[in-house]
């Protein structure tokens, strides 16, 4: 690749930088998920944990509000004044594109894909930039932001580039049969895999490997992902993550069960990382321009050394872990942001 993609992890954030020959460097964030949610919701009014996160670290950036409806639909802005008509006319959507060095794209994940893009020019200057909210509903949001890369920026297939980033993966996603068709006919029938364990709880492998952007790390949290899985063995499969939408899952478990038992195929795999491959492919964007990360929000863990005692704790926030398999009345959304450097 000519793509050159590391990672720093503060105190606040895990960063994804990227740089390939070019004047600016871009920056991809997603806020780290102790800090508490960063949704924001025009009817909640302000968001004091995103207010004092935009404030530590992006205080010479402009942030691009919108509120999230689990949509294709993505917002171009050119100026501040865009950003304040923004705000003003409470827009709803799920991406933001933007060629304004000042402008801060923000959309916040917790388990759905933050999907990270820009575009270039023949001589290395960037374009546009931009941040997609990607959950299984808004699959295909990627193939509009192509679209609008070529006619409002007029980008080449081969300057376009993608990082699709940590959300839930196919080892803790479990889907129905209809929304498995939905998938197989509409992106790839590689994106489903059928469930055919005895056990529902069996098949739904966490795994803890510890992966972004090419940096492998440990995967000694298997044992306490293991622990997380038996807390719950028969749920069934989320809809949307950060929405109030979020909280209405598919139940079904006592079907799921009797199916279980008797080892007929009722549940799916799914991977939103095969799916988007599968368009950005259609659309022509080579694969070497488009990264990958290999964690999943729900049970990818990281060392924890506070104590005195390595231990592993949950690296992101995630509807299903926070709201399904533990319990909590709440989810912490993380904000994903991208941004270019001087």
């Amino acid at each position: 690749m000519d793509c050159i993609v590391y990672t720093e992890k503060s105190q606040d954030s895990c960063t994804l930088k990227c740089t390939h020959s070019l004047k600016h460097s871009l920056k991809c964030t997603l806020s780290d998920f102790t800090l508490g949610s960063m949704r924001n919701v025009w009817h909640d009014g302000i968001n004091e944990n995103r207010v004092s996160y935009l404030r530590k670290n992006f205080q010479n950036k402009i942030p691009v509000n919108i509120e999230l409806v689990h949509s294709k639909s993505i917002i171009v802005v050119y100026s501040e004044k865009d950003c304040k008509m923004l705000e003003k006319q409470k827009v709803c959507a799920d991406g933001i594109i933007t060629d304004n060095p000042k402008l801060l794209p923000i959309v916040t994940v917790a388990d759905c894909m933050p999907i990270f893009l820009w575009a270039k020019n023949d001589e290395g200057d960037i374009i546009a930039f931009g941040v997609l909210h990607s959950g299984w509903k808004g699959t295909g949001i990627c193939v509009n932001a192509v679209d609008i890369l070529h006619r409002q920026f007029g980008a080449k297939n081969e300057n376009i580039y993608f990082v699709l980033g940590p959300h839930i993966r196919n080892c803790c996603y479990t889907i129905d049969a209809e929304r498995a068709e939905y998938f197989s006919k509409n992106f790839t029938s590689e994106c489903v895999e059928e469930i055919f364990e005895d056990k529902l709880g069996s098949s739904l492998k966490l795994s803890g490997e510890l992966k972004w952007g090419g940096e492998q790390n440990s995967t000694q949290g298997a044992a306490e992902c293991d622990a997380l899985k038996l807390s719950d063995e028969n749920f069934g499969s989320v809809q949307d993550t950060t929405s109030n939408d979020a909280q209405k899952f598919d139940t079904a478990q006592d079907t799921a069960s009797n199916d279980a038992q008797n080892n007929v195929p009722h549940l799916y795999r799914l991977s939103l990382e095969k799916a988007n491959l599968a368009l950005l492919e259609k659309c022509g964007i080579p694969k070497k321009n488009i990264t990958l990360s290999s964690d999943c929000t729900c049970c990818t863990r990281e060392e924890n050394k506070s104590s005195g005692n390595i231990s592993y704790i949950p690296k992101y926030g995630s509807f299903r872990r926070q709201k399904v398999l533990e319990g909590s009345e709440t989810f912490n959304a993380m904000m994903a942001t991208i941004c270019l450097e001087n």
